[in-house]
């Protein structure tokens, strides 16, 4: 079965989106910490998001890779 042009976007789109996030957590590590406890806390919730989303995405790869190999 052919893939359609829409499922290959959404397929790239996941891509895009894993690598986003990849580059928006690589630049949370190069913030130095902080004695401010709310600041830190901020942080740590950004990269509960992060790890949530790139789930989310990962998923939604896998299951648009499956639909365009059956």
């Amino acid at each position: 079965m052919a893939a359609t042009k829409q499922q290959v976007l959404d397929l790239e789109r996941c891509n895009i989106n894993l690598a986003a996030l990849g580059n928006i957590r690589e630049q949370l590590e190069k913030v130095r910490p902080s004695d401010d406890e709310s600041f830190a806390g901020y942080i740590s919730k950004i990269h509960s998001l992060i790890d949530e989303m790139s789930a989310d995405e990962i998923s939604l790869r896998d299951a648009f890779f499956e639909e365009l190999t059956q």
